[in-house]
């Protein structure tokens, strides 16, 4: 996610937590880094920990 101005100036960022909201319904996406050295079951602990404040919000429970 970011910008790109006519002046040629720009940021990004990578998005790993972000959210949907339509006529249709809300869809929620959560990530995590990895790298070499992750750990499957400890990144799946972090990304559904990071979901909770999204999931918090919209008051959903796992």
């Amino acid at each position: 996610m970011g910008y790109f101005s006519l002046d040629q100036e720009g940021e990004w960022a990578v998005g790993i937590r972000s959210g949907l909201l339509t006529d249709q319904g809300l869809t929620l996406w959560g990530g995590a880094g990895i790298v070499a050295a992750s750990q499957p079951t400890t990144e799946l602990q972090e990304t559904t920990h990071k979901m909770q404040s999204l999931l918090s919000i919209f008051q959903i429970k796992d």
